[in-house]
């Protein structure tokens, strides 16, 4: 029998052409089983059902395990919870890990979350809910622009889990859900840049040493530079200007964490010079 649940369907962007010359180059099969492995991790498929929901655990849920099924399909993986206010942000914060894990990797991917009808069990699943992800991923538009033409790397939403979330009164999830996601005025995404401008954080408080913060800030900046390193190689392996352009996408979000990295930097060189700490803030 069909449930209604919600249903993210993420795809990794241009898969495709690394297979096409992992024939010539070895080093490129070697990338591909990376990647695939990022999709789906072992501990995600039994976390739930271990230890309930992770994000906002107080929020109302149906079953402890959020009824969460997650099905690979080489470069493709599909994830389903159910639907309350819990299943709904979990199955976010995950899509975001995926797509965190991907970036780390170098890699783009692409994604749609709906609410619909599905059956799903680990090694199938059907309904019109699914199809709806499958063509939402194939019509991602949010970000779009002349630049960045339809197809932006990013995991949209469909406006029947916005409408899900304005009519909810729990703030737990209204807040991880604007930490996480972005919205061009017209459609919203999962942005997996906002996270990593916030790393490494910590109040202000009468133990705060500005010399330490400002080595933590400093090695975050050296892993973020391994990053950029991933997506040069992206790039220069891109088969066309339009895969480039999509790279492009990440390689800004990277240059605002960068720039918010280095503010911080900065705000804690003066509180070295100065000796003047606020203390009560954040860092």
């Amino acid at each position: 029998m069909f449930q209604e649940k919600f249903i993210a369907f993420i795809d990794i962007v241009g898969f495709s052409r690394i297979i096409e010359r992992s024939d010539a180059d070895p080093s490129e099969l070697d990338r591909a089983l990376k990647l695939i492995e990022e999709l789906l991790h072992e501990k995600d498929i039994d976390k739930y059902s271990t230890y309930g929901p992770e994000t906002c655990p107080a929020s109302l849920h149906i079953e402890k395990d959020l009824n969460f099924q997650a099905t690979q399909i080489s470069d493709c993986v599909v994830f389903s919870i159910e639907k309350s206010p819990a299943g709904f942000i979990n199955l976010i914060t995950h899509a975001h890990s995926v797509a965190m894990r991907l970036m780390f990797k170098g890699a783009l991917c692409r994604g749609y979350i709906t609410l619909g009808n599905i059956i799903h069990s680990k090694n199938q699943f059907l309904g019109s809910g699914y199809q709806n992800a499958v063509k939402g991923e194939q019509n991602v538009t949010v970000f779009s622009d002349e630049k960045h033409p339809k197809g932006a790397p990013f995991i949209q939403f469909d406006a029947k889990c916005i409408d899900f979330l304005q009519d909810l009164d729990d703030k737990c999830v209204k807040d991880v859900f604007s930490r996480i996601t972005r919205s061009d005025g017209s459609y919203t995404a999962i942005y997996p840049f906002n996270t990593l401008k916030n790393i490494p954080s910590t109040t202000i408080d009468t133990n705060f040493k500005p010399e330490y913060w400002r080595e933590q800030v400093e090695k975050s900046l050296k892993f973020l530079e391994t990053t950029f390193r991933e997506f040069d190689y992206a790039t220069q392996h891109a088969s066309d200007e339009g895969e480039k352009r999509k790279i492009q996408h990440y390689i800004d979000g990277l240059n605002e964490i960068k720039s918010a990295q280095h503010r911080k930097i900065d705000r804690l060189n003066r509180m070295i010079e100065t000796g003047n700490i606020p203390r009560g803030g954040f860092i």
